[in-house]
């Protein structure tokens, strides 16, 4: 018996593959690495955003969470 038969991360893969051929993701990831990678993100997301938080911490968590994503976390001075 299957207590989650529906498995969200394959309609999450076919976006991540759809962005991945449109050049928004770089393809030297695999899907499945994206996917995993993501899902390890935002499932541990309230480690960052606790209760007490205000909503512009809040939002600059976010912001940077995003930040990360987008550029990753090297030294943009060549160092």
């Amino acid at each position: 018996m299957e207590y989650f038969p529906y498995d969200f991360s394959k309609g999450f893969e076919a976006l991540i593959i759809s962005a991945i051929e449109a050049g928004q993701i770089d393809q030297r990831f695999t899907p499945k690495f994206v996917v995993t990678t993501l899902q390890l993100l935002f499932s541990n997301v309230h480690k960052y955003i606790t209760p007490g938080k205000s909503s512009d911490e809040v939002i600059d968590i976010v912001n940077q969470m995003i930040d990360l994503m987008q550029h990753g976390i090297s030294s943009k001075n060549g160092g």
